[in-house]
């Protein structure tokens, strides 16, 4: 799926200076809108156990720049 990948990509600008992930940095070439597989990743969420509030708050829109992990770039762990 693509879901996965968009999640990937979020974690990566997490961890970066910049931790915001532009539109195009989101769609990377799954060919679809950014606003789109946002929507898809939160609804997984959802359906994973979170609450709507819960998937919005994990997933941060920055206005007229793109989206962001809600949460702090110290708080993420990535075993290999």
């Amino acid at each position: 799926r693509q879901i996965f990948p968009v999640f990937e990509r979020l974690l990566e600008k997490a961890q970066s200076r910049d931790q915001v992930a532009s539109s195009s940095h989101v769609e990377g070439t799954t060919g679809r809108e950014a606003k789109d597989l946002i929507r898809e990743l939160r609804a997984a969420f959802v359906a994973a156990g979170f609450a709507k509030a819960e998937a919005e708050a994990l997933i941060k829109n920055v206005r007229n720049r793109g989206y962001r992990l809600g949460v702090p770039a110290e708080g993420i762990v990535i075993d290999n």
